[in-house]
């Protein structure tokens, strides 16, 4: 059997995209290690422009199908690696829609490929001080034929490792969620429970970020404190606060808070709307890429007094109607066409699994984010000193910057911070 080891291995904003990916394309050849040319900085520039977009699109999505769950945690940057990997077995209508959902039309597959392979690697060396890894990785049936052509692209773009198992044998599933656990770091052990007898294969994807914040909080000085959720109940909350000099802006519409991470490369932006609409209300009609550009650009560095809730949480979905409703339905259908994967095709993908895992204390933030895409046989089928106190529900974004990709996004209607076993 094939036991192939590749060589090893919540919507993130730029301060205004256009012009902090224009910074970003100058300073791209002097801050990587190795000169990049010019097709590879377009191409990511695009990638990660086109990414911002579809990532505030999920995460509406996820927000809008999820309507009774008071937190949505997701992460776009997990979810449109595995969707990029995928997109590699593709044809026709099936390649043209997942193109279209991710909003990659001005790319060919090659300046995908290209651009992921450079994103990751800027990603996961962007500061020192802070723990980021992305791990990729194809799990194939014993026995189905696989294109030696769509191994190799995912091991050579996406540095994945691709093992094929015994999927008839129930060990085959501890030894993938055992793959799961180990690159996040245990945080999210299990991503399948069992495997179907159709399923041929899986496509998964691993992000794991750890860091403290650049100015951490004093614990002593976290208190219980009321946080009022949107149905006018209240529950009370460890809020952890500080004044200190970050980027905020405050306005009739918006407030927005940037925390920083290590050597502030990584930020979380906090993002809390201002009058009485519901929170999903404003996630629908405000939220935009367009609008976060504008409070992003806007942000100021001044002394401002902040409030922040502990969190620890952890989120599971199915996105299968999410992608549907976006706009890729055939990957889904009988008709699905990935013929790039297996000789002849026949192959549809089942389901996307998407579970997430974050932290939020003191000393800093953890997140971890697990995607996996399922195949399966075909079947028919200003003066005075300003204040911002999270104390309802709002949404968090943690972001690099130079690169502009979105890690996590969240909507958080009531912050928990214990994980029961």
């Amino acid at each position: 059997g094939r036991n192939k080891t590749g060589s090893t291995v919540m919507k993130t904003f730029n301060y205004l995209i256009v012009s902090l990916l224009t910074l970003f394309l100058i300073s791209c050849s002097t801050t990587n290690s190795e000169s990049e040319s010019n097709e590879v900085v377009e191409a990511k520039a695009k990638l990660v422009e086109a990414d911002a977009t579809f990532s505030i699109e999920m995460f509406k999505k996820a927000v809008a199908l999820e309507k009774e769950a008071e937190n949505v945690f997701i992460s776009p940057l997990s979810i449109s690696v595995a969707l990029g990997m995928a997109m590699n077995g593709a044809n026709g209508s099936t390649h043209e829609e997942m193109v279209e959902v991710l909003g990659f039309g001005e790319l060919n597959q090659n300046e995908i490929n290209i651009g992921y392979e450079s994103l990751i690697k800027d990603l996961n060396t962007a500061d020192e001080k802070v723990q980021m890894e992305i791990a990729n990785s194809i799990w194939s049936k014993q026995g189905f034929p696989v294109k030696e052509d769509f191994y190799s692209t995912l091991e050579d773009y996406f540095d994945a490792e691709a093992q094929e198992l015994d999927f008839d044998d129930p060990a085959s599933v501890d030894v993938i969620n055992g793959w799961v656990s180990d690159k996040t770091h245990e945080k999210i052990p299990t991503i399948i429970e069992r495997i179907g007898s159709d399923v041929v294969m899986y496509l998964i994807n691993a992000v794991y970020f750890k860091a403290s914040w650049l100015y951490s909080f004093d614990a002593e000085q976290t208190q219980q404190q009321n946080f009022y959720k949107d149905d006018g109940s209240s529950v009370l909350v460890e809020m952890m606060n500080q004044k200190n000099n970050v980027p905020y802006y405050i306005s009739d519409e918006v407030e927005v808070l940037e925390l920083p991470y290590g050597d502030g490369q990584f930020s979380m932006t906090f993002v809390k709307h201002v009058g009485d609409v519901p929170i999903d209300e404003f996630i629908e009609t405000t939220l935009t890429t367009q609008n976060l550009e504008k409070w992003l650009g806007a942000l100021e560095t001044d002394s401002v007094k902040f409030f922040l809730p502990k969190l620890e949480m952890e989120y599971f979905s199915s996105l299968k109607d999410h992608l549907v409703q976006m706009g890729m339905p055939t990957a889904f259908s009988s008709n699905a066409d990935f013929s790039n994967i297996t000789p002849g095709g026949g192959i549809l993908i089942s389901d996307v699994l998407h579970k997430t895992y974050v932290k939020m204390d003191e000393e800093g933030t953890e997140a971890a984010g697990v995607t996996a895409i399922g195949f399966e046989t075909t079947s028919v089928d200003p003066d005075p000193e300003p204040i911002i106190i999270l104390n309802r529900s709002y949404v968090m974004i943690l972001r690099e910057k130079e690169t502009g990709a979105l890690l996590f996004m969240g909507k958080i209607g009531q912050p928990v911070f214990e994980i029961t076993d």
